[in-house]
């Protein structure tokens, strides 16, 4: 036993030496590692410094890299740490937007950073990555159109080369080749002629207001017309409607009746007419509120309504067994049970001017992407979804067409669905029998089938809860502005008294006072989103 003792000790003595040798290690381990800690923030520090400081000047023009070098990333919302720092940056930003002036010279916000409208070619995403917070003591931007108004006589406003100054107008022309365009009617003085007798112009769009009365008076006079008949039904076209023939032919008009699933649908078309020029957008066509004999329509029915087919589904909805059947129960008898038919046997319907050469706009050379069932487009709304720059037009329209549906209530459109262009025909195509030439020149938007406004602006992107749309359009939003303050002031009547005064009697009855009222509501929805949009974005990107 006593042979082992010193083998133990020896062993023992071994590990408390290699048990110290680790200690002093870790030790030395540490001290290094505080020692690295107490340089590196300074180092940091003077890095950022330096960083800052080379921002400065290039921001100021004495150096730095130019600014189509400069890194970009999507704009996000400033934290407040951001926001001290560009403090004075912001504010310096923000006051160049109040007057409108650097907002509306010509150039456009743009989301990925492609060429602009001057040519010049920003930095990708640069406009959305250096946006500023206004200063909060600033309430709404003001627009530089709002001072032109003022300036401008009512047949300047009014005037469609006041509409054709747009920045969708503009996009327009500059992104589809002159190749392109729609050649010029080869029978114009015909076309001419025309338009002097009726005062319909079925190829200017946008159109002008100046010849809206003349065109009207000549739709709203049943002796003008030669024909009418029942338009047949198709999925996509699901309510009853009739076309009416005048001019020789030359012209047509789209002529839409109160029925059971839809009621307003006469009288919102000439609702939206009156607000599309209210708000001096001038894209929905000259649009007549007309009485015509419901014997005269249902003999026409009887006559034509035989050889048309009714779709399965909504046969089994209406519990129909033929066209004719349907339009007797939704139509005719509808109206007879809500004695929507006077005294002398007639019933208000509307009359719109068929525009020559429109198609949908996915079928169009000013299409989108477009997923179907699928709300995704919406994205593009959002400033911090860059866009593909060629669709930057129809982005705007987009823009536009979804805050005349907020302020009117309308749920029934999306970029595949009652979204139409005139002109822009990809591929070949051929003019039909009985119908007018191509469209001349640039194609554009036009607003149509407006039937299910004054209801509730479901499904719209600025009400929309994935994506924030923050990408509005100017001169609305100004307009907007105007019809709002209006309101507001002392003895002012605002949006919601103009239409009333500019609708008929019986379309007034029909939508009721209270849905002109909600537009109004909903026109400082709006302007309450944009000046919240504002406070995050710049003017540039909100208001393109």
């Amino acid at each position: 036993m006593r042979s082992v003792k010193p083998t133990i000790r020896l062993r023992l003595r071994w590990w408390m030496a290699l048990f110290s040798i680790c200690l002093c290690l870790v030790w030395a381990g540490s001290w290094h590692a505080k020692g690295q800690s107490q340089v590196r923030p300074s180092v940091r520090s003077d890095r950022l410094r330096g960083a800052a400081a080379g921002g400065r000047k290039a921001d100021s023009g004495e150096g730095g890299p130019p600014a189509s070098k400069r890194p970009s990333s999507s704009p996000q919302p400033k934290a407040k740490t951001r926001q001290k720092k560009k403090k004075h940056a912001a504010s310096g930003e923000a006051a160049a937007h109040h007057d409108g002036t650097t907002a509306h010279d010509g150039t456009t916000a743009h989301h990925d950073g492609t060429t602009a409208h001057d040519g010049s070619t920003p930095p990708a995403k640069q406009k959305h990555a250096t946006t500023s917070r206004r200063p909060k003591a600033v309430k709404r931007v003001r627009l530089q159109d709002e001072d032109d108004d003022k300036q401008r006589t009512e047949a300047e406003l009014y005037s469609a080369e006041y509409t054709r100054g747009s920045t969708i107008e503009q996009l327009i022309r500059e992104r589809v080749p002159e190749s392109a365009w729609g050649a010029p009617v080869v029978d114009e003085a015909e076309w001419r002629d025309l338009k002097q007798s009726t005062g319909c112009d079925v190829f200017s769009v946008p159109f002008n207001p100046a010849g809206d009365e003349g065109c009207l008076a000549y739709l709203a006079d049943p002796s003008n017309w030669e024909a009418v008949k029942p338009l047949p039904q198709a999925y996509d076209k699901r309510t009853i409607k009739f076309a009416a023939t005048l001019a020789g032919g030359l012209l047509q008009g789209i002529v839409k009746v109160p029925q059971r699933a839809f009621p307003l649908e006469a009288a919102a078309e000439v609702g939206a007419f009156a607000a599309d020029r209210i708000l001096r957008v001038n894209r929905v066509p000259p649009t007549a509120w007309v009485r015509l004999p419901m014997a005269t329509l249902a003999a026409s029915v009887r006559e034509n309504g035989p050889s048309m087919k009714l779709v399965d589904k909504f046969a089994r909805d209406s519990g129909s067994a033929s066209f004719v059947d349907w339009v007797q129960k939704d139509f005719v008898a509808y109206c007879k049970e809500h004695r929507l038919v006077s005294a002398d046997g007639s019933v208000g319907v509307s009359v719109q001017l068929f525009v020559a050469d429109v198609r949908p706009m996915l079928d169009s050379l000013l299409s989108i992407p477009y997923i179907p069932h699928n709300g995704s487009w919406a994205r593009w709304l959002d400033p911090r979804n860059p866009f593909p720059e060629e669709i930057r037009p129809s982005i705007y329209h987009i823009s536009e067409l979804a805050t005349v549906d907020y302020v009117l209530g309308n749920s029934d459109r999306s970029p595949n669905k009652n979204n139409f262009v005139v002109g822009g025909c990809k591929g070949t195509c051929k003019r039909k029998p009985g119908r007018p030439p191509r469209h001349p020149g640039p194609p554009s938007f036009v607003h149509l089938d407006n039937g299910m406004c004054f209801y509730a602006p479901q499904r719209n992107p600025i009400g929309g809860k994935h994506w924030k749309m923050c990408v509005f359009q100017a001169r609305i939003v100004a307009r907007l502005r105007a019809l709002h303050d209006d309101a507001a002031a002392a003895g002012g009547g605002g949006f919601a008294q103009q239409l009333g005064k500019a609708l008929p009697a019986d379309v007034v009855a029909a939508i009721g006072k209270a849905k002109l009222n909600q537009c109004q509501a909903r026109i400082g929805e709006v302007l309450a989103k944009v000046d919240e949009c504002l406070s995050t974005y710049s003017a540039e990107v909100v208001l393109p």
